[in-house]
């Protein structure tokens, strides 16, 4: 599935970005490890987390000016593509398949 929009980019929360932030999730994560009284800084593990991101978002492909009949307009094209990693997995069943 392809999306264009003009003018206006897609809501952040819609958008797949694997990137996003990357400084204030390390500033979170580094608050987290060093919230416990006596940490040393400079020993402490600092494990930052993925962004977070909907499963079925879109990704931005391109994003351009244009001339149109209104003016200069940008034009953005989002597409939707499978992140495995990002997908949830199916339940698994321990049922036996059904035999006719």
């Amino acid at each position: 599935a392809v999306l264009i929009t003009f003018t206006q980019r897609l809501p952040e929360s819609m958008v797949i970005d694997l990137d996003r932030h990357p400084a204030q999730r390390r500033a979170i994560a580094t608050k987290k490890s060093l919230a416990k009284r006596g940490t040393e800084p400079s020993t402490a593990e600092v494990v930052v987390e993925p962004p977070p991101n909907d499963p079925f978002g879109w990704t931005l492909m391109s994003s351009e000016l244009m001339q149109m009949p209104w003016g200069l307009a940008t034009c953005f094209i989002y597409k939707k593509i499978i992140i495995p990693k990002l997908r949830p997995e199916p339940p698994k069943t321990d049922e036996p398949p059904l035999e006719s």
